[in-house]
């Protein structure tokens, strides 16, 4: 076990929330499989047939470095997870922890299988999310199949720093569990509607004032004193 991977925490006071998460974890990532090789990275992934706990997973990591920029791009190897015969998976990024409120400690790469694939309709939910998600709100995303997650270094640009694959550390995987909890609850889309409205009324309120205040300016001016009027008109403006 290396001090990415331990947990300092569990033997100290933690939020309530957060308890689940590394009695369910901690076990996991303190009896990690032998590392195959310097190629490889290490993934969380989500058995879709049982109903377990989620498996760190050492995932076969290629580099390439283009001769001319020096930039050195990567990919992994799904195809354990995700075999040819199976349909091909659809990647998702988040940055963003919304359960917590707060940035997520790496990009996160969620790699599972579309919606519209042939036969995920009739395909039960994955049964180590629906495990998870027992006695809390959610999923609101019906995940079907197996799902991977990986953890990336956040670009700096995509022709300067592309980002890099790094092992899942258990910040990462308590990030994914709410990821895949929460993801696609309408509770966000409501939120974001009421502040777009919000925002919409704000904005009609300033407008209508603006217009109020140009149709007013002969009213508000005396007509008396053409410079008295001018110093009016230039402070309503």
């Amino acid at each position: 076990m290396d001090a990415e991977n331990s947990c300092p925490t569990c033997n100290s006071s933690l939020l309530a929330q957060d308890v689940p998460i590394h009695t369910l974890l901690c076990p996991q990532f303190t009896s990690l499989p032998p590392k195959p090789g310097p190629s490889s990275i290490l993934g969380l992934l989500f058995p879709h047939d049982v109903a377990g706990t989620p498996i760190p997973t050492w995932i076969k990591l290629t580099s390439s470095t283009d001769d001319e920029t020096s930039i050195t791009f990567q990919s992994v190897d799904t195809s354990p997870v995700f075999p040819s015969s199976s349909p091909a998976p659809e990647v998702l990024y988040t940055e963003r922890n919304t359960v917590r409120n707060r940035d997520t400690r790496s990009m996160l790469e969620i790699w599972t299988l579309p919606p519209s694939s042939p036969g995920t309709d009739e395909a039960p939910g994955n049964a180590t999310v629906a495990a998870l998600a027992e006695g809390k709100d959610g999923p609101f995303h019906a995940w079907t199949g197996p799902v991977l997650a990986l953890a990336m270094t956040r670009a700096t640009g995509f022709m300067v720093d592309p980002g890099s694959y790094r092992d899942v550390g258990l910040e990462d995987a308590g990030d994914v569990v709410d990821f895949l909890l929460d993801y696609e609850n309408p509770e966000h889309g409501r939120r974001i509607r009421e502040a777009l409205e919000m925002l919409g009324g704000e904005r009609a309120g300033e407008e209508g004032k603006a217009e109020a205040g140009e149709g007013g300016k002969p009213e508000d001016v005396s007509a008396g004193d053409d410079e008295e009027q001018r110093d009016v008109i230039f402070e309503a403006a």
